[in-house]
């Protein structure tokens, strides 16, 4: 072999040897995306609850993957085609290696209501500090329809529901039911 002959073997390794590296650089920032950065920032000993969210729903195969790796307390989160998890941080990249339907998992955080503008616009911090509460008010939606949810229940029952009366004024349809879910939602 030449030196011309050696030098081009040479540089051809160096190009494998770069395009390996590209390869799995773009895999670990592919695998990285996937995953949020607070998640990132946690140590791999951490403890974590997650939300997994899948491209498609997630199936057994998706969930014996989780649940080899560690995770439990699973949650099925059917409007996101999700599920909650708690898993070791370490493990995530694993996760997501090992699962291609996995589209992103973030922290489970923890949320809750804030009536900071809807109170005063309405006036009910006024209503509270002469001492109303709400009791023995009835309300009217008029809406799609309200389903029979658990938030639509008698505080400290699981069975009473809060809804006295529907009535349906389409004739084109046949049920009280929401169809669209606004109206439950409003109702809520």
């Amino acid at each position: 072999m030449d030196r011309g002959e050696r030098r081009n073997a040479a540089w051809g390794r160096r190009f494998v040897v770069l395009v390996t590296m590209l390869l799995a650089a773009s895999c670990s920032v592919a695998q990285s995306s996937k995953l949020s950065r607070d998640l990132q920032a946690l140590p791999s000993a951490a403890t974590v609850r997650v939300v997994t969210q899948y491209y498609n729903p997630p199936t057994s195969t998706d969930l014996n993957t989780a649940k080899a790796l560690g995770a439990s307390n699973g949650k099925g989160l059917g409007l996101v085609k999700g599920f909650r998890f708690t898993i070791s941080q370490g493990q995530l990249t694993k996760l997501i290696s090992q699962d291609s339907n996995i589209k992103y998992i973030s922290l489970d955080r923890p949320l809750r209501g804030a009536m900071n503008n809807a109170v005063p616009a309405v006036g009910a911090d006024i209503a509270r500090s002469l001492g109303y509460d709400g009791t023995g008010v009835g309300v009217a939606v008029i809406d799609s329809g309200v389903n029979p949810v658990w938030d639509l229940t008698q505080a400290g029952t699981s069975k009473v529901s809060r809804i006295v009366y529907s009535q349906n004024f389409d004739p084109s349809v046949t049920t009280t039911s929401d169809l669209y879910g606004h109206g439950t939602q409003i109702a809520t």
